[in-house]
C-alpha cells in the first residue's frame, strides 16, 4: 500500500511537518528515498520530496514552497 501526501505552502497555516516526521520516527518508518538537494521547478517554486517505508507500506511526502525548506531540514537532522 503506498499513501501520498502533499504538502503546499498556506502561509496563514502553522507547519505540521515537524509532528509528521516525528510520528513518522516513532511508527519505526525508515526513510528509503531521500534526496540531497531541494528541487527547483521551471516556475521558481521549491520542491522536495522523501519515501518513507515499513514493511509493506509506503509513504512518499512532497512539499512545496516553504514546506519544502522544513520538510528537508527535518530528514536531514
Amino acid at each position: 500500500m503506498t499513501i501520498n501526501y502533499t504538502l503546499i505552502d498556506k502561509r496563514s497555516e502553522s507547519s505540521k511537518i515537524k509532528e509528521l516526521i516525528h510520528d513518522l520516527r516513532s511508527k519505526q518508518y525508515a526513510f528509503s528515498i531521500v534526496p540531497e538537494n531541494l528541487i527547483h521547478m521551471n516556475n521558481g517554486i521549491k520542491y522536495y520530496y522523501v519515501e518513507a517505508s515499513r514493511n509493506d507500506s509506503k509513504m512518499i511526502i512532497n512539499a512545496y514552497g516553504t514546506q519544502a525548506d522544513e520538510l528537508f531540514s527535518e530528514v536531514h537532522k
